[in-house]
């Protein structure tokens, strides 16, 4: 497609699928740096909320 042949509403539906990504990515970012700034990575091992209480588990994964 020639793009000064491109009336609004093409470039806006071909062109609006990146912004999604640019507000997940710029929140994403916010959030690390404010982890960091916090004194630890946001990918360390952390405590859980409440302690486990669970002994035994039963997973069962069906298709169908």
């Amino acid at each position: 497609m020639n793009t000064s042949s491109m009336h609004r509403r093409e470039f806006l539906r071909t062109t609006s699928n990146g912004f999604g990504y640019l507000a997940f990515a710029a929140m994403a970012a916010r959030a690390s740096a404010a982890e960091t700034a916090a004194g630890g990575s946001a990918l360390a091992h952390r405590a859980p909320h409440f302690p486990a209480r669970a002994k035994h588990v039963i997973f069962l994964c069906m298709q169908g």
